[in-house]
């Protein structure tokens, strides 16, 4: 994801599916593996999930589970 990072004018996030019991994980890989400010991530999971495509967009990860 860092080397081949979208120019801004098509941001489009990356999908990243994975079990419910490891989305914290995933988070965190890449909250420490990679400079603060880099991508912002957003866990797609919940009572409290984003509707819309254009609220979704708005991040550079997306995660999320397979339910």
């Amino acid at each position: 994801m860092c080397c081949n990072m979208p120019d801004r004018t098509e941001k489009l996030p990356t999908l990243i599916i994975a079990p419910l019991s490891l989305l914290d994980q995933w988070a965190a890989e890449i909250k420490d593996k990679t400079r603060p400010g880099t991508f912002k991530v957003y866990k797609h999971h919940g009572n409290g999930r984003k509707q819309s495509y254009k609220e979704v967009a708005k991040y550079d990860v997306v995660l999320t589970t397979y339910g």
